[in-house]
C-alpha cells in the first residue's frame, strides 16, 4: 500500500512538471524576447494573461507548413480556438474577426487552432473555411497542448500585439468592438 501511495505521488510530481513546462514556453529555440532582447522566461513574463507575453508555439497548419508565433513578430496576431463544425459561436466569432481584418489588412494574421483532434478534422477545418467566405487564415489541429499554454477549454481568441505580448483574452469569443478597442489602447 505505502508502495503505490508512493509511487502515485512521483507520478502526480511528474505530471506537474511536465504540465509547468508547457505552460511556460516551447522549446529554447523560440524563446519569446522582450522588446529589450531578453528571454521573457527568465524574466517570469510569460503566460496566458493580458499583459504578458504569449507562450511560443510552434503548428503544423493543414497545408503542411510549419508556422511559429515569432514568424509574425511585428504584426497583430489573433490566435483563434475553434471548433470547426457544429458551432453557430464560432461561425459568428469569423465575421468578427473577418471585420478585424478589413480594418487591419496585413497587418493582422489570423491562426485558427481546433483544439478537437479526430479523423477528417483537417477537412472539416477547410469545409468552415469555403462555407463561411474565409480569407486564407492559417488553420491548424492542436497537437501539442496549445489549449494548456493559453488557458483555453475549447474556444476563444487570443489577441497578440506586435512584440508578442497579450493584449486581449476573448473567450468563449471575443467582439470586433472589444478587440478592435484592445488595439487602440495597446
Amino acid at each position: 500500500m505505502k508502495v503505490a501511495v508512493a509511487v502515485a505521488l512521483v507520478l502526480v510530481a511528474i505530471l506537474a512538471v511536465m504540465m509547468m513546462g508547457m505552460i511556460m514556453g516551447g522549446n529554447a529555440d523560440e524563446a519569446p524576447m522582450s522588446p529589450e532582447g531578453g528571454d521573457v522566461r527568465e524574466m517570469g513574463q510569460v503566460g496566458y494573461m493580458v499583459g504578458q507575453f504569449a507562450p511560443s508555439f510552434t503548428v503544423t497548419t493543414i497545408s503542411g507548413e510549419a508556422v511559429s508565433l515569432s514568424d509574425f513578430r511585428g504584426k497583430y496576431v489573433a490566435v483563434w480556438f475553434m471548433v470547426p463544425q457544429g458551432c453557430p459561436i464560432c461561425v459568428s466569432q469569423a465575421r468578427e474577426l473577418k471585420k478585424l481584418q478589413m480594418d487591419l489588412g496585413d497587418r493582422l494574421v489570423v491562426i485558427a487552432i481546433t483544439l478537437l483532434d479526430y479523423k477528417g478534422v483537417e477537412e472539416d477545418l477547410r469545409s468552415f473555411m469555403e462555407s463561411n467566405g474565409l480569407p486564407k487564415w492559417l488553420y491548424a489541429v492542436d497537437r501539442m497542448g496549445l489549449g494548456v499554454k493559453y488557458n483555453i477549454i475549447e474556444m476563444g481568441v487570443v489577441l497578440v500585439d506586435p512584440s508578442g505580448r497579450i493584449i486581449y483574452r476573448g473567450i468563449p469569443s471575443a467582439s470586433y468592438e472589444d478587440m478592435s478597442s484592445a488595439i487602440r489602447s495597446a
